[in-house]
């Protein structure tokens, strides 16, 4: 999979409000929680997560996950689009309106989604229906 080197044109080439958006970045075999009302809707980013575990126990706006290496990702609620780029070895469970992904490897997702996937230049990748639940 030919694909640009992580970091370059920021989180997926787009410019994001910072106000309005909430981060998780830089974790090293973390646990990484949000729980209900901590979010309340906006969008998330996961930037640069290795060996990690994610709960976002909130209903978020869309997500963005990169550079994402062993790590296991549980989204109860995304209103939006969960976007996952040069994620490796990761599971994801998730649901949203959409999903898409790009050069990514070796990655499972347990998904719930209105949206077939859309993935661009990734391999080796699982999919089942999603199976998770939260208080």
């Amino acid at each position: 999979v030919s694909c640009p080197p992580p970091g370059s044109g920021g989180l997926f080439g787009m410019a994001r409000d910072a106000e309005a958006m909430t981060i998780f970045q830089n974790g090293q075999e973390d646990l990484l929680v949000k729980k209900s009302g901590q979010v309340r809707g906006r969008p998330f980013d996961l930037y640069d997560l290795k060996k990690s575990v994610v709960l976002l126990l909130d209903h978020t706006g869309n997500v963005q996950a990169d550079t994402l290496v062993g790590c296991r990702v549980f989204i109860g609620a995304c209103e939006g689009s969960f976007s996952v780029r040069n994620c490796v070895d990761c599971t994801f469970y998730v649901c949203c309106r959409e999903l898409r992904t790009r050069c990514c490897s070796s990655c499972t997702f347990y998904l719930g989604t209105v949206m077939e996937p859309m993935i661009e230049r990734s391999e080796k990748l699982e999919f089942g229906p999603f199976n998770g639940s939260y208080p």
